[in-house]
């Protein structure tokens, strides 16, 4: 009798500890789980993060290559009649049509960058610098669009000088190209790079 009482309670607590463990395995199992979805997560938001990053860098490069692009051609191509630097119609739609590519993929990044804040550690101030290279290419584009009817004739031709935003745009040196573009265009690399290498961010 007392050893089947004792049996019985060997056997209760062989049963308890197994339950226990498998309890203990189990809490542990959905632990281990739990950690590597959470770190898959984290991964993929990483790496959707840095798609994202190389994205904006990557557009933001495209357009001011167009922009420049759009300066050095119109400048190579300009005639000299004399000491005046002509400018031929087609010539001038050549570069509204990179200056006009350009600035819509600015307005397209500016709303972009809007929808990916929170990938970034100072949104507002790439905003800012987008502004800066959005507003001065609309400029030439509004000069472009209230200039183009003086253009008169099968060939027409008109002095640079006609043109005084674009007349700056093109200068070599000392133009309003390097504080509304070249300068904002590096400041923008400069930090997508950095938060590129800071994956930490949100």
């Amino acid at each position: 009798m007392v050893v089947s009482v004792i049996g019985t309670i060997i056997s209760l607590l062989v049963f308890e500890y197994q339950r226990e463990r498998q309890t203990i395995d189990r809490n542990a199992e959905q632990a281990r789980q739990a950690s590597e979805k959470k770190r898959d997560q984290q991964q993929k938001h990483f790496e959707y993060r840095e798609s994202l990053l190389i994205s904006a860098l990557s557009r933001t490069a495209n357009a001011y290559s167009r922009a420049k692009k759009a300066r050095r051609v119109t400048r190579a191509h300009m005639t000299l009649t004399g000491t005046t630097r002509q400018l031929s119609l087609a010539q001038y739609d050549s570069f509204f049509d990179l200056i006009n590519e350009a600035q819509l993929d600015l307005e397209n990044l500016k709303r972009d960058i809007r929808t990916i804040a929170k990938t970034l550690s100072a949104p507002e101030n790439l905003i800012e610098k987008l502004n800066t290279m959005d507003s001065y290419l609309g400029e030439l584009i509004t000069e472009y669009e209230d200039s183009r009817q003086k253009f008169i004739g099968t060939l027409p031709t008109l002095p640079l000088s006609d043109f005084p935003l674009l007349d700056n745009y093109v200068r070599p040196a000392n133009s309003s190209f390097m504080s509304a573009m070249v300068t904002p265009y590096s400041e923008i690399q400069a930090t997508i790079r950095s938060d590129l290498l800071h994956p930490n961010l949100p």
